[in-house]
């Protein structure tokens, strides 16, 4: 006959202290070494969606404008950073992030004058006035760039050599 002695200690089923403490340094050194990594990627991050987000709004500008049958205009504060459709709401550009007219339609370059904001117009056939816009901060550039006759918006990057 076999007996089958029950332990006297039994382990409890959990953690130690020792462990605990083990985890949380490891933790806290994982959480003071990740700030400066994303902080390094966020600036770069901040201009490239704000770039999309006009490239966006001037896509929409033109659609309105073909399925409106009717002009559409945008407005543009480069002082205040400030974009908007006209009779909507404001887009203002996250701080840091500078707003600059490259060229017009006609390939020159327009200064914004007095407090007129400069207009961008979308034709119900499509086409647009026509105008380059430069978004950046000192080390990072994008161009966004509405063609006059098919109105097509297209966005980049702009290279160090290109500014």
């Amino acid at each position: 006959m076999v007996t089958r002695r029950t332990p006297l200690y039994r382990r409890p089923a959990g953690f130690t202290l020792l462990e605990l403490l083990v985890v949380l340094a490891i933790a806290g050194l994982l959480v003071s070494l990740v700030p400066p990594v994303i902080s390094a990627v966020v600036p770069g991050t901040k201009i490239k969606v704000a770039a999309r987000e006009l490239a966006v709004t001037l896509r929409d500008a033109r659609n309105q404008a073909i399925s409106r049958s009717m002009a559409v205009e945008m407005q543009f504060d480069f002082d205040k950073s400030v974009y908007k459709m006209r009779g909507g709401e404001d887009h203002v550009l996250p701080r840091g992030v500078r707003m600059a007219l490259i060229e017009d339609a006609t390939g020159s370059t327009v200064v914004q004058i007095g407090d007129e904001p400069y207009r961008l117009r979308f034709y119900p056939d499509g086409s647009s006035s026509g105008t380059a816009i430069r978004l950046g901060n000192d080390e990072i550039h994008y161009q966004v760039s509405v063609g006059w006759l098919m109105g097509r918006v297209a966005l980049w990057e702009v290279q160090d050599g290109a500014r």
